[in-house]
């Protein structure tokens, strides 16, 4: 579906809707324009269902976008990449995270506008880490969010979070409030406290997610040098590889249940 309208109108649309109450007419027209995006949206998904992706969808709501052109002075409302989203989380590392992307993108190849990509991984915003994909469909952008399950446990507890202390915490602003106990119990542990917290414990998942990566390339190190896995040098190191990626996955065994412990805290009623 093509935009009901021409681009510099959305933009002027965007303007409006930024710069106060939006009338009926441009709430409608506002409507019209989620419905393309919508669209493309959809097409996308089936597109990375073929592939074999579990994939979740989702459209920012006429309240949300609003509240971002609000927040962002001086944006145009065609250039917003995340009106429409999509979502794949990755069982397996970040190898198999830029597999993911790798498939992505070649299944894009041929579009008349080429995909871009954003290593949230390298430039984590607020601690949120992924990698992230805008393809055109239709000439409107679908931004795809491929995570590990780490990374998107760590964003499923800081975007709760940012439901209940503000959406500030998002944008590396401070939560509502910050000085206010977070946790009962624990008067040290306050709101400012938690959110610098989950920006460390970002960092932790972040060294165990680069950890496992460099065991897996000195495993296929080992293969190229020493193919024989009867081979003394092999066996030796490969028993060293071992205990490293054994205490890879305690460690990664060990935030995965912190994490969820802080899933359920941010999912209790303020």
């Amino acid at each position: 579906m093509p935009l009901p309208i021409s681009r510099n109108q959305v933009d002027r649309l965007g303007e409006r809707l930024a710069a106060g109450t939006p009338s009926e007419a441009d709430r409608g027209l506002l409507l019209q324009v989620l419905a393309a995006y919508d669209e493309g949206l959809a097409a996308v998904e089936a597109r990375l269902r073929s592939l074999g992706f579990a994939v979740t969808t989702r459209l920012k709501t006429t309240g949300t976008l609003i509240d971002k052109l609000r927040r962002e002075q001086g944006m145009k409302l065609k250039s917003v990449q995340d009106i429409a989203g999509a979502r794949i989380i990755v069982r397996g590392s970040r190898r198999d995270q830029d597999e993911a992307v790798a498939r992505v993108m070649a299944s894009v190849a041929a579009a008349s506008k080429p995909p871009t990509v954003r290593d949230r991984r390298v430039q984590p915003s607020s601690g949120y880490r992924a990698v992230h994909v805008v393809v055109f469909e239709s000439g409107l952008p679908v931004e795809m969010q491929v995570r590990t399950q780490l990374q998107d446990l760590w964003a499923q507890v800081f975007e709760r979070l940012g439901d209940r202390w503000g959406r500030a915490i998002r944008y590396g602003g401070l939560p509502d409030e910050p000085d206010a106990i977070a946790l009962d119990g624990n008067p040290r542990m306050t709101r400012r406290h938690v959110v610098q917290g989950m920006q460390q414990f970002s960092d932790e998942i972040d060294r165990v997610e680069r950890a496992r990566l460099e065991i897996m390339d000195v495993e296929d190190d080992m293969i190229m040098q020493w193919g024989d896995p009867t081979s003394q040098q092999y066996l030796a190191l490969a028993g060293d590889a071992q205990e490293l990626r054994a205490a890879i996955d305690g460690l990664e065994a060990e935030l995965t249940r912190r994490l969820m412990l802080l899933v359920r805290y941010a999912t209790q009623e303020a």
